[in-house]
């Protein structure tokens, strides 16, 4: 999925003045967009509108399906793989598994919202053993909804929408290349930091544990002092504590 996504990067920049098939093998928003505009002032278009929208709600879910997959073959241990060492990870994991086991429709739906979680959420969903039935009905249901939503969002501007996709073609590729430098080189220098990383992390928990250490013996400290000031008042005066 993560090599499909670098890739698609230049794709979606070559695509974004194809619209029709870049609405089908990469549902971008922008390209559902820019197809609803071009449908607006393109009768021969507008015409195919209905078979792309389809194609477009079906290709929404392949990366769902690998991703519940994922989560039914591995259980609870990809949860931890993904919550890692990161606290707010782990938070975000806790938010999710709550979530999925309360209302597991809503956790679909809220997928297309909070996209960049919506590969833990599936995941989630496939760990907590939901039925396949159930998640290709409201997925399916979902991601109509959505592509519609977008298709008719390009429609409704109309001529600016168009305008506005015609700028961006001119400046796509360069962007893409440029995202995508950036996302390799992220990737290379965590991978070569990967050892320092690890070693300030446990140099982190080591100096924790030591400060943890010695506010516990402070207080253990204060509580024999008044312990033994509580003793000698009880003793009372001239006569020594047992």
């Amino acid at each position: 999925m993560a090599g499909w996504e670098l890739a698609g990067i230049p794709i979606k920049a070559w695509l974004v003045t194809h619209v029709s098939l870049s609405s089908v093998l990469t549902t971008d928003p922008v390209a559902l967009v820019g197809l609803g505009a071009k449908a607006a002032f393109n009768h021969h278009r507008a015409e195919f509108l209905p078979l792309v929208w389809v194609l477009a709600s079906i290709s929404t879910l392949k990366w769902h399906l690998v991703a519940f997959w994922a989560g039914a073959l591995w259980g609870r241990d990809i949860l931890k793989h993904w919550s890692g060492t990161s606290p707010q990870h782990r938070r975000t994991v806790v938010f999710v598994d709550r979530l999925v086991g309360r209302w597991p429709v809503v956790a679909i739906v809220l997928a297309y919202v909070l996209m960049p979680l919506s590969s833990l959420i599936y995941a989630t969903l496939g760990s907590a053993y939901l039925s396949w039935r159930t998640l290709l009905k409201v997925d399916l249901a979902a991601a109509a909804v959505t592509t519609f939503a977008w298709i008719y969002l390009g429609y409704f501007i109309g001529r600016p929408a168009e305008h506005a996709l015609a700028r961006y073609a001119h400046i796509s590729t360069g962007v893409a290349i440029g995202l995508a430098v950036v996302i390799l080189a992220y990737v290379v220098w965590r991978y070569a930091t990967r050892d320092t990383r690890r070693i300030k992390a446990e140099v982190r928990r080591e100096s924790r544990r030591v400060v943890a250490e010695r506010v516990a013996e402070a207080r253990r400290a204060k509580r024999e002092a008044r312990a033994r000031r509580s003793r000698t008042r009880a003793a009372g005066p001239g006569r020594s504590p047992r």
